[in-house]
């Protein structure tokens, strides 16, 4: 009786250490590396300033728009423009 289960458990670790999908445990000989992404600056798309926002272009073509609880851009009186 000790025999058999001293097999038993033996044969229940040798299982353990089996991995349970066999397609997991395959490696493909060559791993392709990611393909770096060149991130472009965002830029300020000026026509959509107001007093209190700012809104950019993202490299991947969506818009960020930044608001601010105090004024951003005003007009100065005292400027020639």
């Amino acid at each position: 009786m000790k025999k058999m289960i001293a097999k038993l458990l033996v044969f229940s670790m040798f299982c353990s250490i089996l991995p349970m999908n066999p397609v997991a445990a395959e490696h493909p000989k060559e791993t392709k590396k990611p393909t770096p992404v060149v991130q472009k600056k965002k830029k300020e798309l000026i026509e959509k300033r107001t007093e209190i926002s700012k809104t950019y272009q993202n490299p991947d073509g969506t818009l960020t728009t930044e608001i601010s609880p105090s004024p951003l851009h005003y007009k100065d009186p005292s400027s020639k423009q």
